[in-house]
C-alpha cells in the first residue's frame, strides 16, 4: 500500500497491457509487465470507492489480474490488502477459464500481450 493510498484501477481499455506471469511469486495471472495503466489513489481506505479525479495517476503499479481464490467451485468475495489494486475474478472457475484462454492465445497466434477493458457500467 503506498502513502498516496489504495490503487484503484480507473475504467477504460488498456491494450497490450498484461502478459502471463506469477501474481505475487505464487501462481500464473495476468500481470501489468507490459504497459501503463491508470489508477484512482483512495487515501482514505475505508469501505467507500474514492474515485476522485485529482488523485489519478498513470503508471505501472502491479495492477493484476487473479483470483481470489484457487480452490476448483469456489467463490469468495473477500478483498484483501493482497489484491489492493488488482482485478479480481470471484469465481476459482471463472479465472481458470481466464488463463487457460490466455494460454490458447499464445499457443496459436505467439501474441504474448493482453489488453483488458474495465466498464464502469453495464449498458442495456
Amino acid at each position: 500500500m503506498q502513502s498516496a493510498g489504495c490503487a484503484i484501477l480507473v475504467a477504460g481499455q488498456y491494450l497490450d497491457t498484461w502478459t502471463i506471469d506469477l501474481h505475487a511469486g505464487k501462481y500464473e495471472a495476468l500481470c501489468q509487465r507490459a504497459g501503463e495503466v491508470k489508477v484512482y489513489r483512495d487515501p482514505s481506505m475505508d469501505d467507500k470507492l474514492d474515485l476522485d479525479p485529482s488523485t489519478i495517476t498513470t503508471g505501472y503499479y502491479g495492477i493484476n489480474l487473479h483470483a481470489a481464490t484457487r480452490n476448483e467451485h469456489q467463490t469468495s468475495t473477500v478483498v484483501g490488502k493482497w489484491s489492493a489494486g488488482c482485478q479480481v475474478h470471484a469465481s476459482a472457475d471463472g479465472f481458470a477459464k481466464m488463463m487457460e484462454l490466455a494460454h490458447q492465445q499464445q499457443d496459436k497466434t505467439g501474441r504474448k500481450t493482453f489488453s483488458y477493458t474495465l466498464m464502469d457500467k453495464w449498458f442495456d
